[in-house]
């Protein structure tokens, strides 16, 4: 594994995606991101800024009333980490495990990506 892999895994977009799996209890794929709107994509502009690339929605906060939005790349990485964790815990297991189950078993193994 090269250094910037390595750093990316640990400090990068794909070591905060292990963290927001855990926080959030959930693995991604490609179905759990919905493209904003234009209507949605002009408010993003009016209260943010132009984004650079596109941008998706992975859910609703509703402490605080806000889609939650994500760019390309922390899709990427959200899709990134949630293959590398069903791929290393479900090698493990011998049954089919719910994504609560991955997620518990990947941060007991790996607790530094996932804290």
């Amino acid at each position: 594994m090269d250094d910037f892999t390595f750093l990316n895994l640990i400090l990068g977009p794909l070591g905060e995606s292990f963290k927001i799996i855990k926080q959030r209890g959930k693995l991604y794929s490609e179905e759990d991101f919905v493209e904003l709107t234009e209507t949605q994509y002009a408010l993003y502009t009016a209260k943010v800024g132009k984004s650079k690339s596109a941008l998706y929605s992975i859910g609703y906060d509703a402490e605080s009333n806000l889609l939650e939005i994500v760019d390309e790349l922390e899709k990427y990485s959200l899709m990134q980490a949630s293959t590398f964790m069903r791929n290393s815990v479900g090698e493990i297991s011998e049954q089919p495990l719910t994504d609560a189950e991955i997620i518990e078993k990947f941060a007991s193994v790996f607790p530094f990506l996932t804290k």
